[in-house]
């Protein structure tokens, strides 16, 4: 059956995608098991293609724009696993990601969106507090003193994961300082609510904070991800060249040291490494990771069962944890399973977080990133 041309009048804003929605309410549902969500909550509707139909079909007026409906639009991490096994490599998570908007500028987002949203200005409050607090600590100057090198370490570090902020800060420093913090954000919890103006907003912000310099480090991939995905959408340009710590520090491997025992000095053994969604199939760095955690441990890290651009996701991204925080956790003790116990390495906040709350024994590799560069100081040798 060849599809129709939809008006969408209940949702204008899903007009420009209606051939992505359209491929989907036509399918035969080839990427069902691709989707953590509906994995984890076994429901026709939380598959892919339930919740694109349910987008389309409110859009078009098929069905009302009540909550059974609506709010399946963030019933999706953005991990874009879908799009890996569909013959037309269909942006699902960016559709989802468009109908958010659509539904939050019609007053029909769900609570837990509308208070990220509302929110956002008393967090980002606190967000400048931490910021000032970590330049203390480090003595980072002020981003008006002709400063290159910007870093974006992450929101959810600076709130939550103080002390993973402070690993960042030190080894975006170590390799291309000297460099200062950022007060301004990626915006990415607004996106993800479905507040596009407002990451627009923090975006342009964040352009102008960064004005002059040569190159911004970013501590959270989904940082960088959401900087380089929201500018595109925006039409908003940036000065400096964004790059993720990960990226930068595998470019300067050779200036990490093994990691020892703390106790017996003996070689550690490899961890389970966990690519981040947006780390690994996202922005398409798979090799990077390795390449840092071989060079720490002198052997190449342990692989989950899926892995690479073939990652399965943690659970923790999309506002997942606020608006289905069940099947948030459901999915993270899945993926943490499969360390067996062992140390598990991930290099996102969201994902670090997801594997703690599920009991796993957790580091990120930004953590391990900064002790490898504390250790290459210590073994130096006085004329080095």
């Amino acid at each position: 059956m060849r599809p129709r041309t939809p008006t969408f009048k209940a949702l204008p804003l899903l007009g420009e995608r209606a051939r992505e929605l359209s491929l989907c309410v036509y399918c035969p549902k080839l990427c069902r098991s691709e989707c953590p969500v509906s994995n984890a909550e076994p429901r026709e509707s939380l598959t892919p293609w339930g919740k694109m139909s349910a987008m389309y079909f409110v859009a078009d007026e098929h069905v009302p724009p009540d909550p059974s409906f609506t709010n399946l639009a963030w019933a999706c991490t953005g991990c874009e696993a879908c799009k890996n096994s569909c013959d037309h490599k269909n942006p699902v998570a960016d559709t989802l990601g468009v109908a958010r908007a659509a539904i939050f500028a019609a007053g029909k987002a769900p609570a837990a969106a509308v208070r990220v949203a509302r929110l956002f200005a008393e967090r980002k409050a606190e967000l400048g507090q931490r910021v000032a607090q970590a330049k203390a600590r480090h003595g980072l100057p002020d981003a008006g003193a002709q400063v290159a090198v910007g870093i974006v370490a992450g929101c959810t570090y600076l709130r939550r994961l103080p002390e993973i902020a402070d690993d960042v800060i030190v080894a975006a420093n170590e390799l291309a300082g000297p460099a200062t913090l950022m007060s301004s954000c990626c915006g990415g919890a607004l996106a993800m609510a479905g507040d596009a103006e407002g990451q627009r907003q923090e975006l342009v912000e964040l352009a102008k904070e960064t004005r002059g310099m040569r190159l911004l480090v970013v501590g959270d991939p989904g940082c960088a991800y959401a900087i380089k995905k929201g500018a595109a959408a925006h039409g908003i340009a940036f000065e400096p060249r964004i790059v993720t710590l990960v990226e930068l520090a595998s470019t300067n491997v050779n200036r990490l040291s093994r990691l020892t025992s703390d106790v017996a000095g003996d070689p550690l053994l490899p961890p389970v490494f966990h690519d981040p969604c947006h780390l690994g199939r996202g922005l398409g760095l798979t090799s990077e990771p390795r390449a840092i955690l071989t060079r720490l441990y002198g052997a190449p890290p342990r692989e989950m069962h899926e892995n690479r651009e073939h990652t399965a996701c943690s659970g923790g991204g999309g506002l997942l944890p606020l608006t289905m925080p069940e099947v948030s956790q459901e999915i993270a003790k899945g993926r943490s399973r499969e360390a067996d116990g062992q140390l598990l390495v991930t290099a996102c906040a969201q994902s670090l977080r997801s594997f703690r709350k599920a009991g796993a024994h957790a580091e990120d590799l930004a953590t391990l990133i900064a002790r490898g560069l504390r250790k290459s100081h210590h073994t130096a040798s006085p004329a080095g």
